[in-house]
Parts: structure tokens; C-alpha cells; sequence
């Protein structure tokens, strides 16, 4: 599945594959599950990632999109959660792009081209809510 969804020469050597345990409702009442899969290699693991990320949207031949995410560790996981409210603050901004870069380093370009970057959650909230809502009002 993965050779033909992104396009590449040769299926990628994988460790094991199963199905998470856990799963959520979507909106038609489905219920997609996980999967979990560990590559053999570290370097294909990554160019696999990249590839799904210069992709955009990645499809199987059924036409059912999915996403290729990497694994964190708890405390990472924790870290890059904190950001969330941040996140849905910045979603109603127009103009600004915002990312998470590893481990939970969030980048910020304003509308008017200013970059700033935040591992506190304090200080961006701070920055968002005085330099970036405040002027979209």
C-alpha cells in the first residue's frame, strides 16, 4: 500500500505493521484505526515522511486519504500539546503560517513577514495575543 500511495520504486523493508488499539469516531460515524508501523531503516523511515509531507495529501488506490506521522515520545507528545491553545488561536489569523518543529520549538510568521520562534508556552501566548490577534482586529 505504501509503494503505491506514494509513488516510490520499491516497497520499503518494515519491521512489523499492526492496527492501534484505540480509535475515534469520524464524522459518518466510522471508525478509521491506526496503523503502527516500524521501518527497518531509520533513513528510509525519514524519506518516507518527507515524501508524504511533499505530497500534501497522500491516497490509496481505494481513494481513502491518509497521513504519515511520526512517533514521539510522551513527554515530546506533552511538550507539542502544550501549544494547542496557542495553535487554535493563531487558526482564526489570517495572513500568519505557524508550525511545530522538533521537539516543541512553534514558529510563527506574522502577516506583515515578522518570524518569531517560542519554546515557552507562556511567552507565545503573550506574543499572539498582543502582536498578532490584536492587530487582526
Amino acid at each position: 500500500m505504501l509503494k503505491v500511495s506514494l509513488a516510490l520504486d520499491k516497497s520499503p523493508t518494515l519491521d512489523r505493521a499492526h492496527r492501534a488499539l484505540r480509535s475515534r469516531l469520524t464524522q459518518d460515524g466510522l471508525r478509521p484505526r491506526a496503523f503502527i508501523v516500524k521501518c527497518h531503516y531509520f533513513s528510509k523511515k525519514e524519506s518516507l515522511l518527507k515524501k508524504a509531507i511533499e505530497m500534501k495529501s497522500v491516497t490509496t488506490p481505494d481513494g481513502d486519504q491518509i497521513r504519515l506521522l511520526p512517533d514521539f515520545t510522551q513527554a515530546v507528545s506533552k511538550q507539542r500539546a502544550a501549544f494547542s491553545e496557542v495553535r487554535g488561536l493563531l487558526q482564526g489569523c489570517e495572513g500568519v503560517h505557524y508550525g511545530l518543529k522538533y521537539p516543541a520549538i512553534l514558529m510563527i510568521t506574522t502577516s506583515e513577514g515578522r518570524q518569531a520562534s517560542f519554546s515557552d508556552q507562556k511567552l507565545v501566548k503573550e506574543f499572539v495575543l498582543n502582536k498578532v490577534v490584536r492587530k487582526a482586529s
